[in-house]
């Protein structure tokens, strides 16, 4: 068991000390989303910008009508 469940588990006959952990875990765990998001958006974004430059540019219609 990690040393933040077992201060969870310590503190579960205390109310107020247990609402405290309760708040710090979920700000944590907001925090831990939110990185993770930007981190997986910026590969993203990153790697289209990628392929877009190994990528021939579309030949445009030579009349301009026929798109």
């Amino acid at each position: 068991m990690s040393n933040w469940l077992q201060t969870g588990k310590m503190y579960q006959n205390n109310a107020a000390k247990f609402s405290a952990f309760a708040k710090e875990n979920d700000k944590r765990a907001i925090f831990l989303k939110n990185e993770t998001t930007k981190t997986l958006l910026e590969t993203v974004k990153n790697s289209i910008l990628e392929s877009e430059k190994n990528t021939a540019p579309r030949a445009k219609p030579v009349c301009s009508g026929c798109a």
